[in-house]
């Protein structure tokens, strides 16, 4: 019984960050679920991929459903679509290397290779974020640099199994210059297309087989409140504000993965 409160609660506060951010929460869910060490890397992947999906779909319905601020920044959509399409092949991809790894190497060795790719990916995003008050953009409008980009985002996030929420942001800031807000949203979008594509690719191998289905349903609810939540809070504050909130998230998952890589090197 209070494991699923844990989860629920990792997965409530997760998603409405990753709501307000544009993270998706994966990222924070999955160093957390780590920590708590009760499902191997598999289950953990299925639990925060579906969350993941269910979170940013009702975020980026509640975002297209409500009223439009005057002035409000639009991205190119078409944009947004090519990044997705290249997210669902290279979720597939990235869920294959992932499966391929499981069957291979230990549950510990799994995790302790997530957490320090995932850490590596957190400090350069950090790094970039803070460069200055509103960082470099290329603001290209490439069709092409949008697939490649989705390609290489969708690879390291469903191997990660976080849903690429930070990466996406940086990515979407970085090559086409949209604000904070603006590529927070961009990047649930994308996050909907690489989940779906590869919770159904666990759907055909039958990967929920292993997953205790009661608690993924908690988890799910938590994932809905947590979209509302932070779909209020957005409202409420400004892009520096958002980009405060991401930051701040940034700085919990290097402290969560550092933990984790030491904890799970004294189990090999």
């Amino acid at each position: 019984m209070w494991s699923i409160v844990i989860y629920v609660l990792i997965t409530l506060f997760a998603t409405t960050i990753g709501a307000i951010s544009g993270m998706g929460g994966g990222v924070i869910m999955k160093p957390s679920f780590d920590l708590v060490g009760e499902y191997n890397a598999s289950e953990i992947a299925i639990v925060t991929s579906c969350s993941v999906f269910t979170m940013s779909l009702v975020s980026v319905a509640l975002k297209f459903l409500g009223k439009k601020k005057a002035g409000e920044e639009k991205p190119d959509y078409l944009i947004i679509l090519f990044m997705a399409l290249g997210s669902i092949v290279g979720g597939y991809v990235g869920n294959l290397v992932f499966s391929l790894i499981t069957q291979n190497a230990s549950d510990a060795v799994v995790k302790i290779t997530q957490n320090c790719v995932l850490i590596t990916v957190m400090i350069f995003i950090i790094i970039y974020m803070n460069m200055a008050e509103k960082p470099k953009s290329l603001k290209l409008k490439s069709k092409i640099v949008a697939v490649v980009a989705g390609l290489f985002l969708g690879v390291i996030s469903s191997f990660l199994g976080i849903g690429g929420g930070p990466m996406n942001v940086a990515v979407i800031i970085f090559l086409f210059g949209y604000g904070m807000k603006t590529a927070s949203i961009c990047s649930l979008a994308i996050i909907i297309f690489s989940q779906a594509t590869k919770i159904i690719t666990m759907t055909i191998t039958g990967g929920f087989g292993i997953f205790n289905v009661p608690i993924l349903i908690f988890v799910l609810i938590a994932s809905v409140v947590g979209a509302f939540i932070g779909r209020f809070i957005t409202k409420k504050v400004s892009d520096k504000g958002a980009k405060i909130c991401f930051l701040c998230a940034q700085i919990i998952i290097v402290g969560l993965c550092i933990y984790n890589i030491v904890n799970y090197s004294l189990q090999v």
